[in-house]
């Protein structure tokens, strides 16, 4: 993985969850976004909601930072036996 790649990911993460968590990061990085959601956790929001918002924001940073390796399909010419 290179390191502008790294980058990438992290300035796409911070701005995804700002934008789900619908937040300012003041200091433009992670500290607040953790602050935030360690907040909404003691306040009582649904754990599991939060998880699954993060899990999904994470996915997304992931797809919009890194290529995607193209996979092909192999195509079966012959027919298996049949005994």
């Amino acid at each position: 993985m290179k390191s502008k790649d790294i980058v990438k990911f992290r300035g796409n993460l911070l701005r995804l969850l700002e934008d789900r968590l619908n937040t300012t990061n003041t200091e433009g990085g992670s500290v607040d976004l953790h602050v935030t959601m360690s907040k909404m956790a003691n306040e009582g929001t649904d754990i599991e909601k939060l998880s699954e918002e993060f899990q999904e924001v994470l996915k997304a940073a992931c797809d919009k930072s890194f290529r995607q390796q193209r996979t092909t399909k192999k195509t079966i010419t012959s027919k298996s036996a049949t005994w």
